[in-house]
């Protein structure tokens, strides 16, 4: 029967073993470290970001401008 340090060896390699089968998995999966915007979308290009899962200008909103005072 195998010792207490054998056993925790064994499990130690195994547990190795999956690890590196789980990163390789991550890494040859194209796009699964990809930063994406919402799940099953495409990243933002450059001068949009991602706000809620939908890609937004960084520009703030301005309101246009009219012809009605300003009342204070």
């Amino acid at each position: 029967m195998a010792g207490r340090s054998e056993l925790y060896f064994i499990s130690l390699i195994l547990l190795l073993a999956v690890a590196l089968l789980i990163a390789d998995r991550m890494v040859r999966i194209k796009g699964f470290l990809d930063k994406r915007c919402g799940i099953g979308f495409q990243p933002c290009k450059y001068p949009l970001r991602c706000m809620n899962g939908v890609c937004a200008p960084t520009d703030p909103p301005f309101l246009k401008k009219t012809d009605l005072p300003v009342v204070p």
